[in-house]
C-alpha cells in the first residue's frame, strides 16, 4: 500500500518547486502581469488592449479544451449569425431566450462567448444565461449572462437574512 504525504510540496526537491515558481512567474510575466515583491500585479495604466493581453492565454486555452465539443455544431450555430444583409436597422425587435441544459441555445451561447477576447468563468453559484435574439430576423444579437454566488444565495434564502421577503428585497437589483 502506498502511503500518501499529506504534504506533497514540502517534500518535493528544492529545484523542483524553484523550477515550477519559476515557470509560473514567466508564464504570469509573458500574459503581461507584474511581480512587485513577490506578488502578481496589474500593470498600470490597463486599457481594453492590455485586458485582452492579460487574458489571451487563458481564452486560447478554453477555446483549444471546448473546441472538439463544439466543432460538429459550428456550421449550425453559424446560423444564427447575422450577416449585414439580414439586418435591418429600423425592424430589430430584441428578445430574451433564456438558456437551458443541454439546449440547442447552451451551444450557442458556449460557442459565441469562446469568440470574446477575454474568456467567460464559469463560475459557481446560480446562473442565469440569456441569448438576446431579433424577433425581426431570428439571428443573435448578444448574450446576456447573470450570476449569484452560492454563499450569498444561501444566505438569502436560508433565514438568516431575516424574513424571506425582507432578504428578496436586500437582494434585488
Amino acid at each position: 500500500m502506498m502511503r500518501l504525504d499529506p504534504h506533497p510540496r514540502a517534500s518535493a526537491p528544492e529545484n523542483e518547486r524553484k523550477a515550477l515558481r519559476d515557470r509560473v512567474v514567466l508564464s504570469l510575466e509573458e500574459q503581461g502581469f507584474d511581480m512587485r515583491n513577490g506578488c502578481v500585479a496589474l500593470p498600470a495604466p490597463l486599457d481594453k488592449a492590455d485586458l485582452r493581453k492579460l487574458h489571451s492565454l487563458a481564452a486560447a486555452h478554453r477555446k483549444e479544451k471546448a473546441r472538439p465539443g463544439l466543432r460538429r455544431h459550428e456550421q449550425r450555430l453559424l446560423k444564427w449569425i447575422a450577416n449585414g444583409t439580414e439586418v435591418r436597422p429600423e425592424a430589430i425587435t430584441p428578445r430574451l431566450v433564456e438558456v437551458t441544459r443541454k439546449s440547442e441555445e447552451e451551444l450557442l451561447f458556449r460557442f459565441v462567448s469562446l469568440h470574446w477576447s477575454i474568456p467567460v468563468s464559469s463560475g459557481y453559484g446560480r446562473r442565469l444565461r440569456f441569448l438576446v435574439v431579433d424577433s425581426a430576423n431570428g439571428k443573435l444579437i448578444g448574450i446576456l449572462g447573470l450570476g449569484i454566488q452560492y454563499s450569498i444565495w444561501v444566505y438569502a434564502t436560508s433565514g438568516l437574512a431575516g424574513p424571506r421577503s425582507s432578504a428578496r428585497r436586500t437582494y434585488s437589483t
